[in-house]
């Protein structure tokens, strides 16, 4: 027999995943689902239609998982392949971003209560230190919780200001984002860039520094997430990531490695967008923004779409905002290219022109509405929201994170005034 999952959407099965002969990862909407008059498409890589996917299954459900070594450790504690993505999302697939959830058709569900465990910050400090990633600290219990991304980070509920854990396939509505054990001080410097992205009018979910003993970590709301009709509890909401969109796996995220050039970014929002000219202008500011910031890791997977009750699309609140720049091994070439140059900080006056020319954009008008206000707000910000670490131990890095953001600020700011 075929080994298969179901694709569920408000705990009906609208589609099955299985695998073909040839051990490739198959897709297929139900027929109830493509007749439904209210029945929408997983991904615009993805269209309704009676058709079997398969490259594009691949490609669509493998963005939903782990990547990196998150990915190895889970699949070599499950005993499985890191590239056995079937298996994986047999074991993680029941709260994955978005609105749909995998499983086995016909599973039992649990009420309402049995589904979140209660957990503390003490215990998920402890779980972390002595865990090489979370997931791994619960090994026989119910917890099948998708992340996609490289950091490992967990999805709680938060009820009357206490943590639960999801299990049984019950929503998330937030997500906790440990501290690095290769990079220091990430957590603080993604909340410190975080406030300068608020201060600079982007749309942004709340984001909170918690906090037990040495643990520090990042307590982010869930965008795909809305209260749901049992008060306290959350409902689900569709998005999908770039990748996902554009049908590009998340091994080719980056511009350099095949992945979405930014340019592909701009026409794809105005292609789908009910607000095009709103969301054209996020996107221009989230690209002068990650420049100044020294976020070299802007790509395809960092936007996202989310849909609403009326099945329309807009840009998604941003997220994954930090300084990439200040870890000495990291890459400091931007993920994706401007006006044909990666390297952010020599970019000049003609780079940006050219990006305008490339995306049909006035250039004066970027210059005038966009970069340099984005510059002003930074330098005038990048002191006083680090002055918010003064009696912590992130308080010298996070200065140096400050001064990085107003040399940068300063580069982009003479780029647009000559």
């Amino acid at each position: 027999m075929v080994p298969s999952l179901a694709v569920f959407y408000d705990s009906r099965p609208i589609g099955k995943l299985y695998l073909d002969f040839e051990g490739q990862l198959c897709f297929e909407y139900t027929k109830e689902w493509l007749t439904d008059p209210r029945s929408f498409a997983l991904s615009h890589s993805l269209p309704l239609d009676s058709v079997t996917y398969v490259e594009g299954a691949a490609v669509y459900f493998g963005n939903l998982l782990p990547e990196g070594k998150l990915r190895k450790l889970i699949a070599k504690r499950l005993g499985v392949s890191e590239e056995n993505d079937f298996s994986l999302l047999q074991a993680l697939g029941e709260d994955c971003a978005g609105a749909f959830t995998i499983g086995s058709a016909g599973e039992s569900t649990q009420t309402e209560s049995e589904k979140y465990i209660p957990i503390s910050l003490a215990k998920i400090s402890r779980i972390y230190a002595e865990q090489p990633i979370f997931y791994l600290g619960f090994e026989g219990k119910d917890i099948r919780l998708s992340l996609a991304g490289a950091q490992d980070k967990v999805a709680l509920s938060v009820q009357g200001g206490k943590y639960f854990l999801p299990s049984g396939g019950a929503p998330s509505s937030h997500i906790l984002k440990f501290p690095s054990k290769d990079y220091a001080y990430l957590t603080e410097n993604e909340y410190y860039i975080s406030q300068l992205a608020l201060d600079c009018d982007f749309k942004m979910m709340p984001v909170q520094l918690v906090r037990h003993g040495t643990f520090t970590g990042l307590l982010v709301e869930r965008y795909d997430r809305t209260e749901g009709k049992v008060k306290g509890l959350p409902q689900r909401l569709h998005q999908e990531d770039l990748c996902q969109a554009m049908g590009i796996s998340y091994q080719q995220k980056y511009e350099e490695e095949g992945g979405p050039t930014f340019v592909q970014a701009f026409n794809f929002v105005e292609d789908i967008s009910v607000s095009p000219l709103e969301d054209l202008e996020q996107l221009l500011k989230w690209l002068v923004f990650n420049v100044c910031v020294g976020n070299c890791d802007h790509h395809g997977k960092n936007i996202s779409f989310l849909m609403s009750a009326d099945r329309r699309w807009r840009l998604s609140p941003f997220y994954d905002l930090l300084c990439t720049r200040i870890y000495s091994n990291l890459t400091k070439n931007q993920a994706m290219s401007i006006g044909g140059l990666f390297d952010g900080a020599n970019l000049s006056e003609n780079h940006w022109r050219q990006l305008a020319n490339d995306v049909n954009y006035s250039y004066d008008k970027l210059r005038r509405e966009i970069a340099l206000p984005i510059v002003d707000t930074l330098l005038a910000q990048a002191d006083e929201q680090a002055k918010l670490f003064q009696g912590t131990s992130a308080y010298s890095f996070i200065r140096t994170v400050a001064t990085e953001v107003k040399s940068l600020s300063q580069r982009v700011e003479r780029a647009f005034s000559t």
